[in-house]
């Protein structure tokens, strides 16, 4: 049993931005972005027979997708004055997730596993910010921005681990791939995700 991190090579959130031209040619448009934080938890390894081995590795992970939108409005008539609005929305929420991989050792230093994966968020939460320079300033709760389709998902995964032993203490170098059968976010959750990670666990 042991500790984890792993880092997000590809996934799992995707983002689109696209400008286009506003009033007097200005350039406006929505922009969005995910930033790509780390996941970490426990890494329990069980021998089952010879070079078989049941790995459990629950981690936990802050996901959230923001975007940013910009426009111009005339203050109230076509002659008035113009000005530009931003609107600021984030979504944000807590994943968890559960792999259970059968383990086979196919060399001393590598290791392939195969197993189903669950992915569940809790504590989502969506808050836009409107910025008008007529009007003010205000916040309200955004629940529309970023969909949350499913609060928990079911998957497929698939590890390459390199595991070196030191006395009672495992290093364990991993590359890891999900499939998953459903999204999270709408059309912002990708269905393929990489991760890389390490684990170190001890043993008795």
């Amino acid at each position: 049993m042991g500790v984890r991190i792993d880092a997000p090579l590809v996934g799992p959130l995707t983002t689109d931005s696209y400008p286009e031209l506003c009033a007097n040619g200005a350039q406006c448009g929505y922009y969005q972005s995910a930033p790509f934080h780390p996941a970490m938890g426990l890494s329990v390894s069980i021998p089952l027979a010879p070079r078989l081995r049941l790995r459990f590795d629950p981690v936990y992970q802050r996901v959230g997708i923001s975007a940013a939108s910009y426009a111009f409005e005339y203050q109230s008539t076509v002659n008035s004055s113009l000005g530009e609005v931003v609107v600021e929305a984030s979504s944000t929420a807590n994943r968890w997730q559960f792999p259970a991989l059968v383990e086979a050792e196919l060399l001393r230093h590598f290791r392939f596993g195969i197993g189903p994966a669950v992915s569940l968020l809790t504590g989502t939460e969506g808050v836009a910010k409107r910025i008008d320079p007529f009007f003010g300033t205000s916040t309200y709760v955004d629940r529309y921005s970023f969909p949350v389709s499913r609060q928990a998902i079911a998957g497929a995964a698939a590890a390459l681990e390199f595991p070196f032993r030191f006395g009672n203490v495992t290093l364990a170098p991993e590359l890891r791939y999900k499939r998953w059968f459903d999204k999270h976010y709408g059309g912002n959750w990708m269905m393929d995700e990489f991760t890389g990670g390490v684990a170190i666990r001890f043993s008795r």
